[in-house]
């Protein structure tokens, strides 16, 4: 079985597979759970199908099987014990109809999530989940419980009054309104509110730009380089010496940036136990597009 799990940038698709793979572990369904995590624009789609098969022989331990084996090796690993294979982050890959045939051939017992902002090609058997923005009244609890995480506990009241007319400019989409909860690190949230209301309208890419650029004037200066400097990271993130070399910032600068970076929501903790910091998908085209081309 395949499925596929698409939405807008910014919804939550990598969290929610995510929390589908913690439970399947807590249920022991599967033999193995593989992640494998598609970096933007690496690879032209009619490479995907070998990067892929690269992947899935380094985690089956099958790197040193000839190239033309290599097919019914894995085959044979996902046919012989149930496998849960998430393939996060994927692009134009996911209409290409015979690379999901492809993939389908591989399935059962073992099974495959997919993740991706479009819906795959229309005539590929995948089931299909569509996620959508969050509704009122959960916007507005996830505004409060960002608020928590952050520590704005003295914002929440004035948060839960507002909570209507910030969903109104960020339609309930998870990211926008943890990047506006950051904002309030700088500025009262009647301005932040102001800044919204003069945004663009419904325009879902242009009200992501109005937030970061709002995110970016008010960040200090080594916050700035060290976000500047985090497209250079992979997708798995940098670990801080990774992120203190690459920006050129002191030890003490690189932690107090990064500590400002994840207040305002603008980095993420990839991984706990060592710990790695990398960006969101959305801040990296905005700093590709909007910063970077501007220096």
């Amino acid at each position: 079985m395949v499925t596929a799990l698409t939405g807008l940038g910014g919804l939550g698709k990598t969290a929610l597979a995510d929390a589908v793979v913690r439970a399947t572990v807590d249920e022991g369904t599967y033999r193995d759970i593989i992640w494998i995590r598609v970096e933007p624009n690496t690879h032209p789609s009619a490479n995907f199908q070998d990067h892929l098969l690269a992947e899935l022989a380094a985690k089956f331990f099958l790197h040193a099987v000839p190239t033309l084996q290599r097919i019914e090796a894995i085959k044979k690993v996902l046919k012989k014990e149930p496998c849960l294979v998430v393939i996060d982050n994927l692009e134009s890959e996911i209409q290409d109809l015979s690379w999901l045939y492809f993939l389908q051939d591989f399935a059962e017992p073992s099974k495959f999530l997919l993740t991706g902002r479009v819906l795959p090609a229309t005539l590929a058997n995948i089931h299909v989940t569509k996620m959508g923005e969050l509704e009122m009244k959960p916007a507005s609890e996830f505004l409060v419980d960002h608020a928590q995480r952050l520590g704005f506990a003295n914002h929440i009241d004035e948060l839960q009054e507002k909570a209507a007319s910030i969903y109104a400019k960020t339609g309930g989409n998870p990211l926008a309104l943890k990047l506006t909860v950051g904002l309030l690190h700088a500025w009262p949230l009647a301005t932040i509110l102001r800044s919204l209301e003069q945004g663009p309208g419904s325009d879902v890419e242009a009200m992501y730009r109005h937030i970061f650029e709002n995110s970016w004037q008010t960040i200090s200066p080594p916050a700035r380089k060290m976000l500047q400097a985090m497209p250079l990271v992979g997708e798995e993130g940098g670990n801080m010496d990774q992120l203190q070399a690459i920006s050129g910032l002191s030890e003490m600068e690189t932690r107090e940036a990064l500590k400002e970076l994840a207040t305002r929501s603008l980095v993420e903790l990839r991984s706990v136990s060592r710990p790695r910091y990398g960006i969101h998908r959305l801040t990296d085209s905005f700093l590709r597009g909007q910063v970077i081309q501007s220096l």
